[in-house]
């Protein structure tokens, strides 16, 4: 279970990265990530409510 936490982890990070690149690079506005992480939230807040 750890090594999934870690590898998710990972996952995240770089996609965190990745937005920032493309804020920085394509002046993108943060809206857009702010739905979009705002639904990636609710979703996950679901989920483990539910796995209790």
């Amino acid at each position: 279970m750890i090594d999934v936490v870690k590898q998710k982890q990972v996952e995240i990070d770089n996609f965190v990265d990745k937005i920032m690149e493309e804020l920085e690079n394509k002046k993108i506005d943060l809206a857009h990530y702010e739905y979009l992480l705002g639904q990636l939230k609710n979703k996950i807040e679901f989920y483990l409510r539910f796995q209790r």
